[in-house]
């Protein structure tokens, strides 16, 4: 054992050994192999090599020395291109200590049998007025900083909780494709931990569909680890033992105060004696661009609706090798319905298609629901369709579509300038 392995418990550097290829008489030398390669990368500034520090990035990689470069690279690479993210990246910063009073994320003191930490995130209680998104995500990696240099979750890993209860389409809403791709960049790609399940509870219909919109920017691996529980807790206590948590989650533990890591963090009185703070990224000699994350994050304002043609339509439908059937709606929505491809492949292609910039005159993608007995459209995504909208769907004499079905089938209604 190396002083690299030094606290580890000997049942851990077991794991070590036999789940991540960690050999304690070759571990300088995996170490010093990645750190060459840090040449190769001189657009990268790398802030910190040293030893402990490169070992948590080939544990996440299982001591694949260019898999765990990578990640090193994407490490320091997702700070250089969100500068503005980590100024002031310690949790007294005002947005990161409002997000971390309000339980974002939790964190239980006690591990689960697998010497996993558990993290919690109660969606619902995002206040939108008070704390961005782009701040939660500040304090979920900060926290992860702070929990990384613990060996043991190195080794172990982490489970993530979400609690969708009482989690509004308003609120979901503001979860935009933008910002959805920088939590993945920043959680998926560019840190060193190691995620054992990412666990969803209690989540609405539109939770089901935003899922369905990140999976492409998802790895299989990731997608592999992802369970939707719905309302079922059997199902989560078969993989996170009920000893481990709290009673929200159907757990023998107290319920969890929202409070516990914020004092952790900030001390008991919220006082600046025990502050994270993190190697400072504005003075690295990079090209800044001006940008301001907030604005590019958040949805872009509604404007009076003009419909397009039916021609233009389809020929975009064409252009993706779609086939589809537009209708219009009290002269204010496109709803397309296609039905030779599944709803989930219709979300990664539109999702791929905005991106690249084609849907740049979008002004919103939206989930509605459709209920086929009455004939009427439900669509509560925006102030600006709080009403419902008789449609006809399809004509009666005429036989469905085997994609719709099914009541509460989903559609997209996408709304153009």
């Amino acid at each position: 054992m190396t002083h690299l392995q030094a606290g580890l418990s000997p049942e851990t550097i077991e794991k070590a050994r036999l789940e991540l290829n960690e050999n304690p008489d070759i571990l300088h030398q995996d170490i010093q192999q990645v750190r060459d390669m840090i040449i190769t990368r001189p657009d990268i500034g790398f802030l910190r090599t040293d030893d402990a520090f490169i070992l948590r990035f080939l544990r996440a990689r299982k001591f694949h020395q260019t898999e765990a470069f990578r990640l090193l690279a994407q490490y320091f690479q997702y700070r250089q291109l969100n500068l503005d993210m980590f100024k002031n990246f310690k949790a007294d910063d005002p947005g990161i200590k409002r997000a971390l009073t309000d339980g974002f994320p939790g964190v239980l003191e006690n591990r689960d049998h697998c010497g996993r930490k558990i993290l919690l995130l109660f969606a619902a209680n995002w206040d939108q007025s008070r704390n961005s998104f782009i701040d939660i995500l500040r304090a979920i990696l900060l926290s992860l900083e702070v929990l990384i240099e613990d060996q043991e979750l190195q080794i172990n890993g982490f489970i993530l909780i979400i609690d969708w209860s009482n989690f509004s389409f308003k609120q979901a809403s503001k979860l935009t494709p933008s910002i959805l791709k920088l939590a993945i960049e920043g959680l998926q790609d560019s840190f060193p931990a190691r995620f054992g399940g990412v666990h969803f509870v209690n989540q609405p219909w539109y939770i089901h569909a935003l899922y369905t919109l990140i999976k492409p920017f998802l790895k299989d691996k990731t997608r592999k680890r992802i369970f939707l529980h719905g309302n079922n807790l059997n199902s989560l206590h078969q993989l996170i033992h009920p000893e481990c948590l709290p009673s929200e989650f159907g757990g023998t533990l107290p319920p969890y105060d929202m409070g516990t890591w914020a004092r952790t963090l900030l001390g008991p009185d919220y006082s600046d004696e025990n502050e994270y703070t993190h190697t400072s990224y504005n003075a690295m000699h990079v090209k800044h661009a001006s940008s301001n994350l907030e604005r590019e994050a958040s949805p872009k304002p509604m404007k009076r609706l003009v419909l397009p043609s039916k021609s233009a339509l389809f020929g975009s439908l064409n252009r993706l090798n779609l086939t589809g059937r537009a209708h219009l709606a009290q002269r204010e929505a496109v709803i397309w319905q296609t039905f030779m491809v599944r709803s989930a492949s219709l979300w990664a292609v539109l999702m791929v298609w905005w991106e690249k910039g084609s849907l740049s005159r979008t002004v919103i993608t939206c989930l509605i629901t459709v209920h086929e007995n009455e004939g009427k459209l439900m669509s509560p995504c925006t102030e600006h369709y709080r009403k419902y909208i008789r449609v006809r769907c399809w004509p009666a004499r005429c036989s469905a579509p085997s994609a719709i079905q099914h009541q509460s089938q989903f559609l997209l209604l996408l709304c153009c300038r």
